[in-house]
């Protein structure tokens, strides 16, 4: 029997109470994993974006620029 149908087996055998924590527990390690994939990709993200403004500054667009473009494309008219 493979490991993972043992651990299987057993945790079915689990009180509920204990089967939903550790079921909880199950989905937070996997959300970790997730959150951590979307952290280091918006690192990479950063990263580029600086080094495309160190390299060339006309790439940057001042604050107030960038915010009235946002409001405008969702249609609030500040």
């Amino acid at each position: 029997m493979s490991k993972l149908k043992q651990v299987e087996t057993e945790a079915l055998k689990l009180p509920v109470d204990d089967r939903a924590r550790l079921a909880h527990r199950l989905l937070e390690s996997i959300d970790q994993d997730s959150d951590t994939d979307v952290e280091l990709a918006w690192i990479e993200e950063s990263e580029r974006r600086y080094q495309e403004a160190a390299r060339d500054p006309a790439f940057t667009e001042p604050a107030t620029s960038a915010f009235q473009r946002a409001r405008d494309a969702l249609g609030e008219n500040r």
